[in-house]
């Protein structure tokens, strides 16, 4: 693969903040700059499985994780000073990142490429929702480096561009043959929901987009039962005001986890899960410091359990962590690792829990620990 000099992100910062705070985070941004060209370069193992199949290749992304696990450590002062999410988030992408290595050092490719698929999931958990478009500025990135519209849509979306995201999944979706990856299909299609709910705002002109995809015969008809109640989501949205406010209490916010989390899995309740989990991100973020913030994290865990399945990353885990590591001393910390514990048991092993590697053993038993430790210190003060 041909090595292109990419300059992929530059961090634009509100006016307001002096020149000497700018000067001090132009080493952040270059490294950020620098972590996202790598991971650029790296889409064609994630979606081309069969290229794992040469050694060459394989050194070639294993040299890459290793410079992308040197890049997030030299950036970790940066994520450990912003929110308990972004500090948890460091934490697995480097646990994650230290597992891929594993995958490739015993030659499991099959694994290994779906692992590299997780690695720009877990960048997406700090970015998706964050509502920051307007402070990003983005160097052009040529298409022809990607091998199709649904990766270069994929790429779009990762680094906050989600109005191009948009059109290339459109575009990717416009193409869809017999030969296309269902895989990309079904991804492209929530990807395309998640941007229409949170960035453009119009649902009717959702609705006319979403229209178009039904009329191609490729799509599968389990997808295109998803769109057809996602329309009609999109249309009772329309009228649901209290999805649609500006600011919430956070009583306000129990009464519609209860309404839309609590009930039966449908594709119809995904609209609602969606502008629920946004709710509680902008809710989360806003509100740190409260009490109620290892109750947002779990809720926000239940939320993406409802939209995501992903065996290698899911937010929900950055999520029930955070309010694991950060509010131990709360009665929250022992239901987010009950969530927590059930999951990664059933990922790894099924319903028995036999077998699971030591390494995760050993995990489980870390963050148990901090929970009774916080608890015991907690009641001698």
């Amino acid at each position: 693969m041909k090595k292109k000099f990419l300059s992929i992100i530059s961090i634009l910062f509100l006016l307001l903040i002096s020149i000497s705070i700018a000067q001090a985070q132009k080493p952040v941004n270059q490294t950020m700059m620098m972590l996202a060209g790598e991971i650029q370069e790296l889409f064609p193992y994630m979606f081309q499985p069969e290229l794992l199949k040469e050694s060459k290749n394989q050194k070639i992304v294993e040299e890459k994780i290793a410079v992308l696990n040197g890049l997030f450590k030299s950036a970790a002062p940066h994520f450990k000073k912003n929110s308990p999410i972004s500090k948890v988030s460091l934490n697995i992408m480097l646990g994650h990142l230290e597992n891929s290595s594993k995958l490739f050092a015993n030659k499991d490719t099959q694994y290994a490429s779906k692992s590299l698929r997780a690695i720009p999931a877990i960048c997406a958990s700090c970015h998706t929702q964050d509502h920051k478009i307007a402070k990003i500025l983005y160097s052009d990135v040529s298409e022809t480096l990607f091998k199709n519209d649904y990766e270069y849509a994929e790429f779009c979306f990762i680094t906050h561009n989600y109005f191009k995201a948009l059109d290339h999944f459109n575009q990717f979706l416009k193409n869809v043959d017999t030969n296309s990856n269902p895989f990309e299909v079904a991804s492209a299609l929530e990807k395309k929901l998640v941007i229409s709910l949170l960035y453009t705002k119009d649902n009717l002109k959702s609705i006319d987009s979403f229209k178009i995809d039904l009329t191609n015969n490729n799509i599968p008809t389990n997808l295109k039962n998803n769109i057809n109640d996602w329309i009609v989501a999109l249309k009772a949205d329309l009228t649901n005001s209290e999805l649609n406010k500006s600011s919430y209490t956070f009583k306000e916010i129990e009464k519609l986890v209860k309404k839309y989390l609590m009930q039966e899995n449908s594709e119809k309740n995904r609209v609602n899960v969606i502008k629920v989990s946004d709710i509680l991100r902008q809710f989360s973020n806003n509100n740190q410091d409260s009490k109620v913030a290892p109750q947002i994290l779990y809720n926000l865990a239940l939320a993406d359990r409802i939209l995501t399945n992903n065996f290698f990353f899911s937010s929900a885990d950055l999520f029930l962590k955070t309010c694991i590591l950060e509010y131990s001393d709360t009665p929250y910390a022992k239901k987010c690792f009950k969530e927590y514990k059930e999951n990664i048991i059933l990922s790894y092993t099924g319903s028995s829990g036999e077998n699971l590697p030591s390494e995760i053993s050993d995990e489980l038993k870390s963050l148990e620990e901090k929970i009774n430790n916080s608890k015991k210190n907690k009641n001698k003060n």
